[in-house]
């Protein structure tokens, strides 16, 4: 198999130009093969913009990890940041990486691949990018997307009051990453874990599924399960379009962090206080029953888990009813009080929540 070194830039960039051709109606006049893309914007829309990347040995362990997972997810949480600015439609992306030099072909070809795929479902086209030589693997995208001014919503109108909602998972990720990490300390070579019949994430291996009956396929099932929020989390965009489009939420962010960093952000920008109380409802079955197994307690994964990428919006008493019929996911966690800081009820531990540095 041969390596990038081998055959160079500007043979990968006209494989991908070849390959991977942009979708006519979004709006995209010139794409890749020129120094910018041209982009058609409509009539009283605004752009909505952002930006995100994934590194290796941050956000994956390294890069013979598979590609086109590493693809699928550089999308979702890119467009997770579009689903949390209200009714947004996404249109177009730029996607750069910089690649170790003994990279092989053919990972560059399947992680084009998963990308083509994955951006077709969501209605994005490719509108160009970037490569450069590194040490480690790192990609990144940039997404665009347009909406009506009105049916944006921001971080910053949290009042006093107010409802907390969540809509999407609370902590599966991070129980999906623990089962990652636990499965990688205990594992053998990727290569024997493809002879034994195992399943791998990465570097990272479960058992091989039905062994040790009915517990164990039980017990592999669930972490399949977990495993799967972790590495392919789903944008919330029906339920941002909708909090957008009948302005239902004074405030939104995607829970990319952890549930108690995102109300902290909240509480900063909106100036106000936050008090939850997290209930059952507000997590998956699948959660509580691996935290028992662990012998954790389940809000903690809830609480400070990153990588969900749901939403946690702000609404009004009087939107509840309306709420909880459009977006059958919603759960309502708190409410907003005068002050300022997060308190939460029915949970004594303290809490470390991510940061990158």
């Amino acid at each position: 198999m041969p390596e990038i070194s081998k055959i160079g830039e500007a043979k990968i960039l006209d494989w991908i130009e070849r390959n991977y051709r942009f979708q006519k109606d979004s709006g995209l006049l010139i794409g890749p093969g020129d120094d910018a893309a041209v982009l058609k914007t409509s009539p009283g829309k605004v752009l909505v913009i952002t930006t995100d990347e994934m590194v290796e040995g941050v956000h994956f362990p390294d890069y013979t990890g598979y590609p086109a997972e590493i693809a699928q997810k550089l999308l979702r949480i890119n467009l997770s940041d579009l689903a949390a600015m209200g009714n947004v439609k996404p249109l177009v992306c730029v996607v750069g990486a910089g690649l170790p030099r003994n990279l092989p072909v053919e990972w560059v070809k399947k992680f084009t691949r998963s990308l083509a795929v994955e951006a077709k479902a969501f209605g994005l086209s490719l509108a160009g990018g970037n490569l450069a030589r590194s040490k480690t693997l790192h990609v990144y995208a940039t997404v665009l997307g347009e909406a009506l001014p009105g049916e944006i919503i921001t971080r910053y109108g949290a009042k006093s009051g107010d409802y907390v909602y969540s809509a999407g998972f609370l902590g599966d990720a991070k129980a999906g990453l623990e089962i990652a990490e636990g499965a990688g300390r205990n594992s053998r070579t990727a290569a024997e874990q493809r002879a034994s019949g195992s399943s791998s994430v990465g570097r990272y291996a479960t058992r091989p599924a039905g062994v040790g009956g009915y517990a164990d396929d039980r017990k592999s099932l669930l972490e399949k399960t977990l495993l799967s929020r972790f590495r392919n989390p789903e944008p919330m965009f029906k339920a941002g379009g909708i909090l957008g489009k009948f302005r239902l939420a004074t405030a939104l962010i995607d829970n990319s962090d952890g549930l108690m960093r995102s109300l902290e952000i909240i509480s900063g920008a909106s100036k106000c206080g936050i008090r939850v109380s997290l209930g059952k409802k507000a997590v998956s079955k699948e959660l509580i029953e691996y935290a028992g197994l662990k012998k954790k307690n389940w809000r903690g994964y809830a609480l400070s888990g990153g990588e969900d990428y749901g939403l946690i919006f702000f609404a009004k008493p009087e939107n509840e009813n309306r709420i909880l019929k459009l977006i059958p996911q919603a759960v309502k966690i708190g409410a907003v009080e005068k002050g300022r800081g997060v308190f939460v009820e029915n949970y004594g531990s303290a809490l470390e929540t991510f940061e990158h540095f």
